[in-house]
């Protein structure tokens, strides 16, 4: 089930039928992230998006020295010595 028909409300609100849901992994009163792409309306679970935005990072500072917070506060931990 990929495709399905379903009509807005007359106030905007759009009912995603539970198969869909379930389908996409999105639970019934969650918050949810929609993106405009091109004309098309993209549905995500906050959670999801979250999810995205982490493996985003992690491909971004794969193999950098000091790119992790981790790595940011051992360099402060150093200046605070030297500043000591």
């Amino acid at each position: 089930m990929k495709v399905v028909s379903t009509r807005l409300s007359e106030t905007g609100r759009l009912t995603v039928p539970a198969r869909m849901r379930a389908a996409a992994g999105l639970q019934a009163g969650e918050e949810v992230v929609l993106e405009l792409v091109e004309g098309e309306l993209h549905v995500r679970s906050l959670a999801q998006t979250m999810a995205r935005a982490r493996a985003m990072v992690r491909q971004l500072i794969s193999g950098k020295s000091g790119a992790t917070v981790d790595d940011f506060l051992v360099d402060r931990r150093r200046e605070a010595e030297r500043e000591a």
